[in-house]
């Protein structure tokens, strides 16, 4: 049911309507990927629904310009096409983020917007709020070292990394190949070294399998 002409989002959601809520289950996407039907039902309704990436509050694309939808770009992760993911998140950093006094997306709204793009340079996503649990995409930068709280140092290296080469062709943690698309778990809090290598090209072989995906909570 479309809003009121001048409503900010559909009777029954804060900013928002039924299709942008639809995809807010943070803490359990690969339950709400299963009770739509599975994947091969899923990817369709997720490509029709990030046609538009900043349309507001009342048409049902994406709305990047709102909280609710901040870590949508993401779910291409938990459905075995993390390619769309990558370049989903450099066609919005591209597109919608600019260094001019108008160049985010939204509101501020304390630094919500800048933080997105910050995570999103990074080649990291807090998808669930109150886990470590961190997606994995590309980084803007060749080399991105983070300070822990607890002293130790997560380094990300991506040497190649370029607006030309959106996309993840290979992930090594700490030397060792990993084919998941979210971080470690263990170096959110010990640190290393994940190494990234970036492609112009997307690899549809890399972060495919069910058991890639990031994890969900029933």
């Amino acid at each position: 049911v479309a809003p009121p002409k001048g409503q900010c989002g559909q009777d029954g959601f804060e900013e928002g309507n039924a299709e942008q809520y639809r995809w807010f289950v943070p803490q359990n996407i690969g339950g709400l990927v299963a009770a739509m039907g599975g994947r091969d039902k899923v990817i369709p309704e997720m490509d029709r629904f990030f046609q538009q990436l900043n349309v507001g509050p009342n048409k049902p694309y994406q709305w990047c310009g709102n909280e609710v939808d901040f870590a949508m770009p993401w779910l291409y992760n938990y459905v075995g096409q993390p390619w769309k993911t990558q370049a989903l998140v450099r066609r919005i950093q591209d597109k919608l983020y600019a260094p001019t006094p108008d160049g985010l997306p939204g509101n501020d709204d304390l630094g919500a917007q800048s933080s997105w793009y910050v995570w999103s340079a990074l080649g990291l996503y807090p998808v669930t709020p109150g886990t470590t649990d961190l997606a994995l995409h590309t980084p803007l930068f060749s080399d991105i070292e983070l300070h822990l709280g607890n002293g130790n140092t997560l380094r990300i290296r991506a040497p190649d990394a370029s607006q030309a080469k959106p996309y993840v062709d290979a992930v090594q943690a700490d030397g060792k190949l990993w084919s998941r698309t979210w971080l470690p778990a263990a170096m959110v809090d010990a640190g290393g070294t994940l190494d990234v290598e970036v492609s112009s090209r997307p690899n549809r072989h890399w972060g495919v399998n069910a058991d890639a995906a990031p994890p969900s909570y029933p």
